[in-house]
Order: C-alpha cells, then sequence, then structure tokens
C-alpha cells in the first residue's frame, strides 16, 4: 500500500459517508479508529431488552470504547418481576405516603402485559441498573446525558442512579435531556446535581407527572429551583409537555437568564388560567434570545372555558415592544387550528421585527392559503439574511415558486408540505399542470441548495420523483433532496 501520511488518510476519512466509512474500517488504522468514534459518539442503553443491554453495557466496560462516547442515552423500563421487591437486594422501589399510588399500579399492569411468562426475562432488571452504576466511572468523555423514565413508576428510588451520574460526569455535561415525572425530578434534586458546565436543558413532562394532588405542587418548586440553579450558565432551554400543564405556574417564578439565546417551549395550555408567566417569561428573555421555537396548544377544556383568549391575541402581545425579539435568527412557531384568524399578523410580527437578522423561519400545523403564502413570502423579501424556509401550503401552483424565486433568490433550503393538489389540475400520468409548466421555466438566480416537498396530511410522503427532478432542472443550484445531498445530477440531463 501506497505510504500516506495520516493527517491525509483522516482528511479522506472526513469525506466518507458514515455508513460507508463503518465498512471501510478494516482498510486500515485512521478509518478504524474514525468509525468506532463514529460508532459510539451516541449510545442508548435501553434496559427493556436485557439480553441486548447486557451485551452492550459489557462491551462498554472497555475502555477504548467508553472513551469515545460522547452522548449517553439511558432508558428506564422496569420489567413485571422487578417490581416485587426483594428485601435483600431491593434497592430501588419505595412509597409515596406509605403507600403505593394507583397510577403507579395502572402502569404495572399495562406493563406487564408486555411480557410474555413464556420469555423469561434476563438479565434482571436489578441487575442491570446495579451494572451502570459500577461502571458509570469509565465515561470519561461524556459531555451529554439523556435519562428516560416514562416507563418507571414513580415508586421507584434512581436515587443511586443519579449520584452514580452525577459523581461520574455531572461537572463534564454540557447538555442534560430529562423525560420523565415529577416524583423522578424530585429525587434528581434531592441527589445535589454538580452541573457548573451545563449548557443545555431540555425537560419534558409526561402524563402522569400531576397526578399526585399536593405533592405536584412541591415536586414543581423542586423542577424551579434546580432550572434556577442553573440560570447563570445556561445557553438553551427546552420544555415540553404532553398534557395540560399550566406552563405559567413553571416560568413565573424563574430566575433571569443572561446567557440563554435559544428558548424551546411546547406544551399545552391547561383551563382557566391565565399565561402571564410564559408571557412576561419570554418578553424578559426577547432582548436577548436568538432562536425561538413555540408551540402552544390549547386543550379543548381551555378553549370551552370563560377564560379562553384567543391565542392569535396572545402571541401578539409577545411581540407588541418594538424591541421584542429583534435580534433573532430563527424562528419556529407551530399554528394550530385554534390559533385564529391572526395567523399573518403574528408571521408579519416576528419577521418584520428581525428582518435585518432572520435566518430561519418555519411555520407548522397550519395550511396556507393562496394569499396568506403571498403575503409570507412579500415579508420575507425584506429579510437578507434568510437561508432556511419551511411552511405548509394547501395548493403548491408554479406562480408560488415564481415569487419565491424573485422576492428570496439567497434562500438555501427549502421546506415545504402540500396538503392538496399541485396546481389543483388533475394528474394525466406522470405529466400534471404544474410539472409541464416547471419544466418551462430557468431559476438561474436562485441560490437554493436543498429541497423538500411533502405531499400527505401526515406530511410524511415525498413528492413525485418526476417533480422534484424538474425542481432540479429548473434550478442549477440545486444539488439535495429531502437533505440528503449527494445529488446524481446525471437524472436530470435527460428531463
Amino acid at each position: 500500500m501506497v505510504d500516506i501520511p495520516l493527517e491525509i488518510w483522516f482528511n479522506i476519512a472526513h469525506f466518507i459517508p458514515a455508513q460507508d466509512l463503518l465498512r471501510l474500517m478494516s482498510l486500515n488504522r485512521v478509518f478504524f479508529y474514525t468509525a468506532m468514534d463514529i460508532r459510539y459518539k451516541g449510545v442508548t442503553i435501553p434496559t427493556k431488552t436485557g439480553t441486548e443491554s447486557k451485551q452492550l453495557l459489557t462491551r462498554l466496560s472497555d475502555p477504548f470504547v467508553s472513551a469515545r462516547v460522547r452522548h449517553l442515552s439511558l432508558v428506564l423500563y422496569a420489567k413485571p418481576q422487578s417490581m416485587v421487591p426483594n428485601p435483600g437486594r431491593f434497592m430501588y422501589l419505595r412509597t409515596v405516603n406509605g403507600q403505593q399510588s394507583i397510577t403507579d399500579t395502572l402502569m404495572f399492569f399495562r406493563i406487564a402485559h408486555q411480557f410474555s411468562p413464556s420469555h423469561p426475562q434476563s438479565p434482571d432488571f436489578e441487575d442491570l441498573l446495579g451494572e451502570f452504576v459500577a461502571g458509570s466511572s469509565d465515561f470519561s468523555n461524556i459531555n451529554g446525558f439523556t435519562i428516560k423514565t416514562w416507563y418507571m413508576p414513580s415508586a421507584y428510588n434512581l436515587s443511586a442512579i443519579y449520584s452514580s451520574i452525577w459523581s461520574a460526569f455531572g461537572p463534564k455535561l454540557q447538555k442534560l435531556c430529562l423525560e420523565g415525572n415529577l416524583e423522578h425530578y424530585h429525587l434528581l434534586v434531592d441527589s445535589r446535581p454538580s452541573l457548573t458546565g451545563l449548557k443545555e436543558l431540555q425537560i419534558d413532562f409526561d402524563r402522569n407527572s400531576f397526578h399526585h394532588g399536593q405533592n405536584s405542587g412541591n415536586s414543581l418548586n423542586d423542577i424551579v429551583t434546580f432550572i434556577n440553579s442553573l440560570s447563570p450558565h445556561l445557553e438553551v432551554l427546552r420544555i415540553r409537555s404532553w398534557f395540560a400543564l399550566d406552563i405559567s405556574d413553571l416560568l413565573a417564578p424563574l430566575a433571569v437568564f443572561p446567557k440563554l439565546v435559544h428558548l424551546e417551549v411546547n406544551v399545552t395550555f391547561m383551563s382557566c388560567k391565565d399565561p402571564v408567566g410564559l408571557q412576561n417569561f419570554i418578553y424578559h428573555l426577547s432582548h436577548t434570545i436568538r432562536k425561538i421555537n413555540l408551540r402552544i396548544n390549547p386543550s379543548q377544556s381551555f378553549i370551552n372555558s370563560p377564560s379562553f383568549h384567543p391565542s392569535s391575541r396572545w402571541f401578539l402581545t409577545c411581540v407588541e415592544d418594538d424591541e421584542c425579539f429583534s435580534q433573532l435568527r430563527m424562528i419556529d412557531i407551530y399554528l394550530g387550528p385554534t390559533i385564529g384568524n391572526g395567523l399573518m399578523d403574528i408571521a408579519a410580527a416576528f419577521i418584520r421585527r428581525a428582518s435585518s437578522t432572520l435566518g430561519e423561519l418555519g411555520i407548522h400545523e397550519r395550511n396556507l392559503n393562496a394569499d396568506d403564502a403571498k403575503l409570507l413570502i412579500d415579508g420575507l423579501s425584506e429579510c437578507t439574511t434568510i437561508n432556511a424556509l419551511s411552511f405548509s401550503i394547501l395548493n403548491m401552483t408554479v406562480d408560488l415558486v415564481d415569487q419565491l424565486a424573485s422576492s428570496v433568490p439567497g434562500l438555501r433550503r427549502l421546506w415545504i408540505s402540500v396538503d392538496g393538489a399541485f396546481d389543483s389540475a388533475e394528474v394525466e400520468g406522470h405529466n400534471a399542470t404544474f410539472l409541464r409548466e416547471l419544466q418551462t421555466r430557468s431559476y438561474s438566480d436562485w441560490k437554493l441548495e436543498d429541497l423538500s416537498i411533502m405531499q400527505n396530511k401526515n406530511r410524511t410522503q415525498e413528492v413525485d420523483h418526476d417533480i422534484m427532478l424538474a425542481f432540479a432542472r429548473s434550478i442549477p443550484s440545486l444539488f439535495s433532496f429531502f437533505g440528503n445531498g449527494h445529488m446524481d445530477r446525471t437524472a436530470t440531463a435527460d428531463l
């Protein structure tokens, strides 16, 4: 083999797709080390499949492997026999106020039905937790950690796991994702984590988090205390809830976040509460925030209550101040069917305020009609820095493509979901009216590089390949479909 310097091999490896590099890892030492870094950069330990988890933990016990892990995810999934306490060694089960809650009992019942008694559960869930705790100190280079306790009853005491995590790599963590219920978050706070280097925090609440009466308020206060302790150095905060959480109760007591630049709030309003806490929290951050994701879905009970405020009006109050969101670089807003008729007012307010800095805009869960789409694109024509756009539309027309090309010529990435037809015309095989008109266009001044077009109500079906190839022929700069890159340009030559 030709004697090539290592730095050149590393440079070559940099341009090889990850999946190909994994297949080439036996070629030489550089490819082997690089492929190992890729394979073990992010590792998920699922305790639902005991044998698989045991094998993975054994592999990770090798320092050569564990030192490569940068983000570790632990998915805790209690199995039926682990729910019967063994006085000799059962260290994790505990009770709440002297008895196990009805919520936990129902959870036990649901989980038990997912496992057949004819298949023995080996190794034991307790053994897996013990092995993880014992080996947690081997992860010397971790900077991100996710722990999911969706399927764990709140009666489990996870203190030993939390303590091992914080002592092993807590001060090194830059990103922490928590997905579970309030009882487990209460135990997390009690474990007194040292997270002095944490920059990104994500907290997800499951639907059982607020079903424990008075204890819920105390646990929520613990979460507030925990988040406030991170406020001096937190840069990214994500809060997600899959049930009717009153987000105001959580956000109102939060402290100032001097370094926060990215906020994501994905929640459902609870009934009969004025969301002033969320409004004030966003307002206080609006002068420093650079990226914002807002998904505020009013629950049906909230919509039907006398105190319901149209969501469009609430969104607009967040941008009444001329200085609010004036430095935004990324906006991602979810405007569902309950948002009312103020959609374009909301979008226009955000766009107008951040016209000199806005780089990415996404408007989701609302299909724009032709007039709304035109207003949106006209507003974006004033944004000289816009490079990524995603939205949904009722019908796709060539006139819309013409307007996009002329109004936002610097756009690099475009994602569109089409709910209805292309040009509202009948399709004659693969020769729809839209396709025929598109083939007559040439957008030589458009800088678009990546294009994604989805066509169904779930926004998951890629549009007909012939249409995508017609776009490639009409837009010379286009080289990627659906974010995959490496377009075969020869496929467009015969169009």
